[in-house]
């Protein structure tokens, strides 16, 4: 994790935006990651995925 937010900042300096960022990287991935954990969690245990009020399961085989 650290050798990560290392090379972030050496990036980010080297592209001339703020080391800030290289610190908010790991936190966005990290939440892209439960996300997306969690809709392959629910569409394997078959309750399917609800956007926008419609709920979408998939197709079991014959």
């Amino acid at each position: 994790m650290l050798y990560f937010i290392t090379s972030t900042i050496f990036f980010a300096l080297a592209l001339g935006i703020s080391r800030w960022y290289s610190f908010t990287l790991p936190l966005g991935a990290g939440l892209f990651a439960a996300i997306m954990l969690t809709s392959a969690y629910k569409v394997l245990s078959g309750r399917g995925v609800t956007w926008k009020g419609r709920s979408y399961h998939t197709q079991k085989e014959n």
